[in-house]
This record gives structure tokens, C-alpha cells and sequence, in this order.
């Protein structure tokens, strides 16, 4: 592990001192060209001051008076040029350059470059420019500078600028020059400290840097190790979180099918036992019908061997109806079950929505009426509605939510009632079923489906309808929604038709 650590280091040493420099090398040449940069503007300058010191009248009074080469071999030849030699000499001096002023002129016949006035000791008149670089031709009338270029004599930047007459007309160009290298040597020297300061200052930086990255990687290490024990930590934590959630698993499927293998088992005494009661119940009603029919009157009425007495009737009648709850719950949790089962396999089939909602509305007219409930059904242009789904469960479900219309509604402006209709939306059968209730809060709306929730104002039933109802959309991949407004509840739910 320190093996690691100690390489690591090094590599990142080594990638400082890398990025240093290249750094100090990208500094340097920048430096170089900076310099070049400032030289050329530095030349310029003096060109065109130098440019306007120049008499044009003398320089062309010249040019036009001496016209073979070597004319002019003596600074003192002639008083014009002597004028014009000091002059160029004095800035030369001026602006500490190491290489003679000296103007040019273009001939117009042979297209070529002529020496005229030097800043030199030796005057160098009417000589040519054979290797004259090509931006004197293109900048001739404006002047301009001249990266770095080569020609018989050296390698040099320059500057030149235009010499005007008294009538403003060209007469020739001052050029002003810095051989390249004096200028490379300078501006070396130049770079050269900088990138030994550059150097200076990133040597401790590079150290921090690499002290910083050695106490990185050691918390890292350390986390590493502390990252490591909490991943045992949590595989050890997630091997007995899965034994625990297989056993509740195993506890739940075994509570299912227990519950459903109840259910099954109490659906036969059950049925039984209201069955004995009911016989009992119809008995009893049919001897006091024949002892009336024969006349004993209240006699047959105070024989307790063979009619029934009243309050033993009311037991009775008050059992059966018990027994009919605990037989609708029964039947409830057996249905839950079933539909909880993972191998649960529904029996789909194409067939009209609009009929099994028509037959189960229809088979609710007396609850209804019974209630003093208005009922409604809307079905849009009588269509048939088609969907792909196991028919008795939906059968089961419209039936489970009519029962809970019925159960918990309540007067809107004086008024129960119970709507039902049908729509299509975006290739799926939509199904509402509204009735006018007490408030539901949003606590009750998000908890209405849930097999443990029941409102606290609910009397009778088993709980379980809604439960049903959100399994058997469950099973069919159907979506299922309860809203409440204006003392409207609504139950929406949606089936393809495909």
C-alpha cells in the first residue's frame, strides 16, 4: 500500500513539474513574441518620427542632382547630404540602435530599390537593394513594419515609413532596422529571467502540491478502509434484511392462504347454521298461521312447546342478521385472498362495458328506491363501450362500488343520488361512479383503498369492497381514482379496449 502511495506521488510530482514547464516554456515564447511584437512598434515609432524630420526637398534635390551609384563617396561631398546624414546620425544615437537610418527610393523604370542617405560613416549613395523584402513594394506609399525576414547582409526586423516633399509628394522611405540577433539575445535574456522567476515561484508551489496530495491520498486511504468495513457492515445488514423479508414473505403468503383456506372452510357451517335458522324462523311463522287458521287464537300464541316466543324470535331474526354479515365477510376475505395470490390467473374476454354496467344498475333499482336515492346512468349514444377484460370481476367491481354509494350516501340539497356513466378517452373506457357523501378529508381519499381504513362514521360491511375493487383494477393494469367536491364523491376508473 505505501508502494502505491510513494508511486502515486511520483506520478503526480512528475505531472506537476511536467505542467511547470510546459508553462514556462509557453511563457517564454510568448516573451519572444512579445518582444518581436514590441520591437516592430518600437521601430515604427522612430521610422515615422524620423520621417518627418527629413527635408523631402533636399532628398529629392538630391536624388534628382547625383544619379550614378558611388556619386556621393563623402559625407561632407556635399552640404545637403551632410545636413541630411547628421540629422539621421542624431537619431540613430537618439534611440541607441545598433544599425545605421537610411532612406530608399523605388525607381520607376527598373522597379528597383536605391540607397541614398545613411546614418553610417561611409555613405553607401545610389547603391542597389537587390534583396530588398517584398512588403517595401506592397507598403511602399504608407510605411509599415517588417516581421522578421533575411537578405544579403543578415537577418533583421524593420520599419519603414514615407518621406514627403514640401508639395506632399513621395520622394523615397526612411528605413530603420534591429538586426535579429541582437534582438533574439535581448529578448532570450529577457525570457530567460522570467522563466527562472517563474521557476522560483512554482518550486514551493509544487511542493504544497505534492505535501497536499500525499495527506489526500492518506485520508483516502483511511476512508477507503472505513468505507470498506461499512460495505461489510451493510451486506451483513442486507443478508439478514433479505432472511428477514423471505420469513415475512414466507409469513405472508402463509397468512393468505390461510386466510383463504379459512374463508373456504367457515363458507359451509355458515351457510349451514343461517340455513337452521332461518328454517326455524319460517316454522315458527307457519304454526302461528295454522293455530290462527283453526281458531286457538291466544292460546296457540302462550304455547311455548310449539310456537315460538317473542323475544326468542327477535334472537333469532338478530342472529340471522349477524350471520349474514359474517357470511358477506367471509366471502369478502376468501375474494381477497384470491386476488392477492401471485399464480391468480382472470379470464379475459372482449365484451360490452356498457351491458354489465346497464345489468348491475338495473339489479340495484330496489336498494336504490329503498334508500330514496335518484339514481342516473349515462351512456353516451347507447354504445357499446368494448373491453378486454375477465367479466365476473368487473361484474364484482361495479357491484362493490354501488354498494358503497349506497352506504355512505348522503342528502346534497336534499337529494341523494348515484350517477353512472361511461366515456372514451384516448383509446381507453373511462367509468365514473358518483353519489352525493359527507366531506371526505384528504387523509380519508388517500387511505379509502386500504383493507385497515374504515371512516369513523361507517356502520356495517365488512371494510373490504374498496380493497376488492383496487386488487381487481390491479389485476387488469387499470388505474383507479377517488375524488371529492361539492359533497361529490367520485370514483374513476379506466379498462382498455384493445
Amino acid at each position: 500500500m505505501i508502494d502505491n502511495y510513494n508511486r502515486l506521488v511520483l506520478i503526480v510530482s512528475l505531472a506537476l513539474i511536467g505542467l511547470s514547464v510546459l508553462f514556462s516554456l509557453e511563457t517564454y515564447y510568448s516573451d519572444i513574441s512579445n518582444s518581436e511584437s514590441a520591437t516592430l512598434l518600437r521601430l515604427e515609432g522612430i521610422a515615422q518620427s524620423v520621417a518627418l524630420q527629413i527635408d523631402g526637398d533636399k532628398h529629392e534635390a538630391l536624388t534628382q542632382k547625383y544619379t550614378k551609384i558611388g556619386a556621393i563617396n563623402s559625407n561632407n561631398q556635399d552640404s545637403s547630404y551632410l545636413i541630411l546624414h547628421k540629422m539621421l546620425q542624431k537619431n540613430a544615437v537618439a534611440t541607441m540602435l545598433n544599425t545605421p537610418i537610411y532612406t530608399l527610393i523605388l525607381d520607376s523604370v527598373s522597379n528597383e530599390f536605391y540607397f541614398i542617405v545613411t546614418s553610417a560613416d561611409t555613405p553607401y549613395f545610389r547603391h542597389p537593394y537587390p534583396t530588398f523584402p517584398t512588403q517595401l513594394k506592397q507598403k511602399y506609399t504608407k510605411g509599415g513594419i517588417i516581421p522578421i525576414f533575411s537578405d544579403m547582409l543578415g537577418t533583421w526586423l524593420s520599419a519603414f515609413s514615407p518621406i514627403l516633399n514640401s508639395k506632399n509628394k513621395q520622394v523615397g522611405i526612411i528605413m530603420i532596422d534591429e538586426k535579429f540577433d541582437d534582438f533574439i539575445m535581448s529578448a532570450q535574456k529577457a525570457a530567460l529571467m522570467h522563466l527562472l522567476f517563474a521557476l522560483i515561484l512554482s518550486l514551493p508551489i509544487i511542493g504544497l502540491l505534492i505535501w497536499w496530495v500525499r495527506n489526500v491520498l492518506q485520508r483516502e486511504s483511511q476512508l477507503k478502509k472505513k468505507i470498506k468495513q461499512s460495505l461489510d457492515e451493510n451486506v451483513a445488514i442486507n443478508l439478514a434484511l433479505e432472511n428477514s423479508y423471505d420469513q415475512l414473505s414466507k409469513v405472508e403468503t402463509q397468512r393468505k392462504e390461510m386466510i383463504a383456506n379459512i374463508s373456504h372452510d367457515l363458507r359451509t357451517p355458515i351457510t349451514s347454521i343461517l340455513g337452521y335458522v332461518e328454517t326455524v324462523l319460517m316454522r315458527g311463522k307457519n304454526l302461528v298461521g295454522f293455530q290462527n287458521l283453526r281458531g286457538l287464537g291466544e292460546t296457540a300464541n302462550h304455547d311455548s312447546s310449539t310456537i315460538l316466543a317473542t323475544q326468542d324470535k327477535q334472537f333469532l331474526e338478530s342472529s340471522l342478521r349477524e350471520g349474514e354479515k359474517l357470511k358477506k365477510l367471509i366471502s369478502d376475505l376468501f375474494e381477497l385472498s384470491r386476488l392477492e395470490t401471485p399464480q391468480l390467473k382472470i379470464n379475459k374476454e372482449r365484451f360490452s362495458l356498457s351491458e354489465i354496467l346497464q345489468d348491475t344498475f338495473m339489479g340495484y333499482e330496489k336498494k336504490f328506491s329503498d334508500n330514496n336515492i335518484k339514481p342516473n346512468l349515462e351512456i353516451p349514444g347507447n354504445k357499446p363501450f368494448f373491453i378486454n377484460a375477465d367479466m365476473q370481476l368487473i361484474h364484482r367491481l361495479l357491484q362493490n362500488l354501488f354498494d358503497n354509494a349506497i352506504k355512505h350516501n348522503s342528502p346534497l340539497n336534499s337529494t341523494k343520488f348515484i350517477n353512472a356513466k361511461l366515456s372514451e378517452v384516448n383509446n381507453a373506457i373511462v367509468c365514473t361512479i358518483e353519489n352525493s357523501s359527507a366531506h371526505l378529508t384528504p387523509e380519508n381519499l388517500e387511505n379509502i383503498f386500504n383493507r385497515y381504513f374504515t371512516l369513523a362514521s361507517e356502520t356495517g360491511g365488512t371494510g373490504l369492497g374498496l380493497s376488492i375493487v383496487k386488487k381487481i383494477c390491479d389485476v387488469h393494469d387499470a388505474d383507479i381514482k377517488v375524488t371529492h367536491k361539492n359533497g361529490v364523491t367520485s370514483f374513476t376508473f379506466e379498462l382498455s379496449n384493445s
